[in-house]
């Protein structure tokens, strides 16, 4: 009689639509087959979501095993999935949609129209007449434009000169860790682009890696650390590379935080690097907070007000509403 209840106990648990049905998954372009970061999975007729990471992947839980998840990304064609018992893993192409946004940016002289076609170039005219069709250029109604990638531009580098340490003994640097560059240029050659050499930052692709050096054991709270070796483009120099540790704390024992973001939800943010990747960093965020630590977050832009009172990092799932019901527009 034992043996029967468990069986029939282990058959209703198969058998029940409410079970927990964990999917495994990547979203990938449809024309270029090259994975998307920051894009939405949603169970259909809830609040349940995750968003891709930066290799396009993604885990959701669903609570039906025959649910109908939403893929979506700005600027695609939203797929819906019916989910069977057999599925485990799941590989989406979204395909590109074609509709254009125009936007007029406001400028000194006047104004100037941007036609933003997602998926494609971008025309930018400048209202200037007049002009000779030359390395991209071109007119459109009177009206003087050139084709551009993006609007994204970069302050110019100087290179450091020469100094003998004879007369300037003394270097400064800075200990602020930024690592942002690698991430930027590895987004260009992932789209097969060239970086622009001012999007190159040295110091922030040697600092986006880590180096395990040892958390200090005396009693002073940073490490200096230091490697010599020869220059390999200037045989007649050396390099002196300069690693500092400091302190490492427990993120137990760090004192509650209260965070209050302030996010553009203009429509220029709907690119993949900007808005889509504030949401996938603030998915990131949610899972390490804990029940003393609070977060807020207020738009403006495409919108304004308040989207998340100060809430508690214990209400992770309020926290992940209001991050998916973030829209450039």
């Amino acid at each position: 009689m034992k043996t029967l209840c468990t069986l029939t106990f282990l058959l209703i648990g198969l058998l029940s639509p409410n079970a927990n049905i964990l999917i495994q998954g990547t979203v990938f372009d449809g024309s270029t087959n090259s994975p998307i970061a920051g894009a939405t999975i949603m169970e259909k007729g809830t609040t349940n979501g995750v968003i891709t990471d930066i290799d396009g992947k993604f885990n959701i839980t669903l609570s039906s095993n025959n649910a109908i998840i939403q893929v979506s990304f700005i600027g695609y064609i939203t797929e819906e999935i019916t989910i069977t018992p057999d599925t485990k893993k799941l590989n989406v192409n979204l395909t590109q949609d074609i509709t254009c946004l125009e936007e007029v940016v406001v400028i000194g002289y006047g104004t100037s129209k941007i036609s933003m076609c997602t998926g494609a170039v971008k025309r930018v005219f400048s209202g200037i007449k007049n002009k000779q069709n030359n390395n991209g250029y071109g007119y459109n109604n009177n009206n003087f434009y050139k084709y551009e990638q993006s609007n994204e531009s970069y302050a110019h580098i100087e290179e450091n000169t020469f100094n003998s340490t004879m007369n300037t003994p003394l270097s400064t640097f800075s200990i602020d860790v930024d690592r942002a560059s690698y991430s930027n240029v590895r987004r260009f050659i992932n789209n097969g682009q060239k970086p622009p050499s001012e999007a190159v930052r040295v110091e922030e692709l040697i600092n986006y890696f880590s180096y395990n050096y040892p958390s200090p054991q005396n009693e002073h709270p940073i490490d200096v650390f230091t490697e010599v070796t020869e220059c390999p483009w200037n045989k007649e120099h050396m390099l002196l590379k300069l690693g500092m540790q400091a302190i490492k704390l427990d993120e137990k024992e760090l004192p509650p935080s209260n965070l209050v973001f302030l996010i553009d939800v203009s429509g220029s943010m709907s690119s993949q690097n900007k808005l889509p990747l504030v949401k996938q960093s603030l998915y990131m965020l949610t899972e390490k907070l804990r029940s003393k630590d609070r977060v807020a977050i207020v738009v403006y832009a495409g919108a304004a007000g308040l989207v998340l009172p100060s809430t508690s990092g214990a209400q992770k799932e309020k926290i992940r509403k209001a991050r998916n019901n973030l829209t450039a527009g």
